[in-house]
């Protein structure tokens, strides 16, 4: 299993809603990941937290997958999310999306138990085996009560398709440690919140998944073909701190609600974010507003 699919700039995409936050909006979705992929980025996975996949039923889910990977094949990798609650759900999900032709899985541990490191190997291994494709682990403790240690992860080194790991903890120093220890095994991501990008970059890591994508995707690819590929630091820091102030306050915000707001100012509807999240305040709209003036996209 290759761990190149997981390399430069993997957008998450928000889910388009109507008005009511009732349906998905696939012409609204199939203009973002046009946007999107035109703006340069190298993959895409749909049903993460910027997705709201918590909020989806699983048809739901299937049906965005699908839309996923007919949008995106032969111009760029999908690899979608397929986290669930239960063991057999996510299997359900993985086999659905290996289906319907994707690329890849991201699975996020499960929510509301804490699982001990026993029982999230065994559940990884689990899903990873029900199919062929490149999985994705994506450790973030704040929704899962579970962080995912470096020992944690050497109880699931022997799962083969296992390629790569997606480290949100916002902890520099943790994704050196997974470099350093895992690098040659997996492949290590900076993700879920862009304000470390360039950090963890300097740390040698060649994978950023990202929601700010949905707003300023060449801005993100330029950024990470900057450091990464052309090893320019002094280049990629100014470009860092013009996309700072837009990376914090999406952060600040709330990822799903602020990227979709945006997505409105920039002609892009979204819809809003399925309750019970809300839309954004007045105050906070003009703010995110005067951000994206800043970087000459409004």
């Amino acid at each position: 299993m290759t761990k190149e699919l997981f390399e430069g700039v993997l957008a998450f995409p928000v889910t388009p809603f109507d008005e009511l936050g009732e349906r998905i909006d696939l012409r609204s979705y199939e203009r973002l990941l046009n946007h999107m992929i035109e703006g340069g980025v190298h993959a895409v996975i749909p049903l993460g937290s910027t997705g709201e996949f918590a909020y989806l039923s699983t048809p739901e889910r299937q049906q965005l997958a699908e839309a996923t990977v007919s949008i995106a094949k032969g111009r760029i990798p999908s690899v979608v999310g397929i986290s669930a609650i239960t063991t057999k759900e996510t299997i359900s999900l993985a086999e659905h999306a290996e289906a319907s032709g994707a690329d890849g899985v991201m699975i996020s541990i499960p929510t509301y138990y804490a699982l001990g490191s026993d029982e999230v190997a065994a559940h990884v291994e689990k899903v990873a085996r029900s199919v062929k494709l490149p999985v994705m682990l994506y450790n973030n403790p704040f929704t899962s009560q579970v962080d995912l240690t470096g020992d944690a992860i050497a109880r699931m080194v022997h799962i083969e398709n296992l390629v790569a790991i997606k480290e949100a903890t916002m902890d520099v120093n943790r994704i050196s440690s997974l470099k350093s220890r895992f690098g040659n095994r997996f492949q290590v991501l900076g993700g879920g919140f862009d304000p470390y990008a360039f950090p963890a970059f300097c740390l040698g890591v060649r994978g950023w998944t990202t929601g700010m994508a949905n707003l300023v995707p060449s801005h993100c690819v330029s950024l990470h073909r900057t450091v990464v590929v052309e090893s320019n630091l002094v280049e990629g820091r100014k470009q860092h701190e013009k996309l700072l102030p837009l990376a914090n306050l999406l952060v600040e915000l709330g990822l799903s609600k602020a990227v979709k707001a945006a997505l409105g100012m920039l002609g892009l509807s979204a819809g809003p974010a399925r309750s019970p999240l809300g839309r954004l305040s007045v105050e906070n709209e003009k703010r995110l507003a005067a951000v994206l003036a800043d970087l000459g996209v409004l």
